[in-house]
């Protein structure tokens, strides 16, 4: 099972500036940082996504939920989430749409439900689920 989450509340100056990043803190007391996975991704078009795993002990037995954090800073803003959902038995996978933390380009908002595509798919090919759009 795959669950989608959003911290994005509002569509009023949706993109906010963010500074560049070219690593993550992943600031956690709760993860082990065994369990947390980086990883780098493509969009649709090409532009490097970066991408973070919160794995429980056996991945294949816990549901699995797609964190989509917003639209201001990046990954390290939102580990307190992670942790939350984590905490409760959850795999989760959030990302940094393009243009925030350590992804490349610039958003617009074609571009990121691009990112958001990809994100998904990703988590489903890792996961081992088929896409019902083939």
């Amino acid at each position: 099972m795959i669950l989608l989450t959003t911290g994005c509340m509002t569509l009023d100056a949706f993109f906010f500036a963010n500074e560049e990043l070219t690593q993550y803190a992943f600031p956690t007391d709760v993860i082990p940082p065994e369990d947390l996975e980086e990883v780098p991704f493509q969009s649709a078009d090409g532009t490097p996504l970066y991408g973070v795993w919160a794995w429980q002990e056996i991945p294949v037995a816990a549901p699995t939920i797609i964190h989509f954090h917003g639209n201001t800073g990046n990954i390290d803003n939102y580990m307190d989430r992670v942790d939350s959902l984590w905490s409760l038995g959850f795999n989760t996978f959030m990302f940094d749409y393009r243009g925030f933390g350590k992804s490349d380009g610039t958003p617009t908002h074609a571009t990121i439900v691009q990112d958001g595509v990809a994100a998904v798919e990703l988590v489903m090919e890792t996961m081992g689920y088929e896409s019902s759009r083939d």
